[in-house]
């Protein structure tokens, strides 16, 4: 492998995982406390990470949603479609000063309800807006190295009489010469009632 080679051969995978009671305990009993969704608290998770790592109170990444939002249903009613439409976006998160899980929880919470419909309009300025003054500047902005995508509870997807089974960890082919779009790329999910994150 070359320095600064970023392709899908160059790539290493490492898959950690949280047992079913903690997985439970994170799904039920954290977002009832604080009134947050599993998403806030992994990504509070991500920012105290990146930042304890890099030593900034900052992190700047690619958020990767289905792009299936309610914002959607009435222009585009999702009933005939299938899959899912994939919006990245740029996010940046700024966790506050001090240690309690708590306040940076909710902090991480209220910056990540603060984004205009989730993030669905950036994709849109950035390769579809006519005004040169605004796509330009966003096409031409530094992508950030960091993806996180939250796939969600994939155990809950088929029903246990379905003819299709879900490949465990979810996966798919990529060509080894293929380029890579981030450094990092963070992939999270839920299986056989276990948090899943590679």
């Amino acid at each position: 492998i070359r320095a600064g080679d970023n392709s899908e051969g160059s790539t290493a995978v490492v898959t950690v995982s949280l047992d079913a009671p903690k997985t439970q305990s994170l799904v039920r009993d954290v977002p009832a406390a604080y009134n947050t969704q599993i998403n806030d608290l992994l990504l509070t998770a991500l920012a105290q990470t990146i930042t304890s790592w890099t030593g900034h109170r900052s992190l700047v990444f690619n958020l990767e949603g289905h792009g299936r939002e309610d914002l959607l249903v009435n222009s585009a009613p999702p009933a005939r479609t299938v899959g899912w439409f994939s919006s990245i976006f740029p996010v940046k998160l700024t966790l506050p000063a001090g240690d309690h899980p708590g306040e940076r929880l909710k902090s991480i919470k209220e910056q990540l309800r603060a984004i205009p419909n989730k993030g669905m309009g950036f994709g849109l300025l950035r390769y579809l807006c006519r005004d040169d003054a605004v796509r330009r500047p966003l096409a031409e902005s530094p992508s950030p190295r960091v993806l996180f995508n939250y796939l969600g509870q994939l155990d809950t997807a088929l029903p246990d009489t379905s003819l299709f089974r879900l490949n465990q960890p979810p996966t798919g082919w990529h060509g080894a010469n293929n380029h890579r779009t981030h450094i990092l790329e963070i992939n999270g999910w839920i299986i056989d009632g276990q948090l899943q994150l590679s």
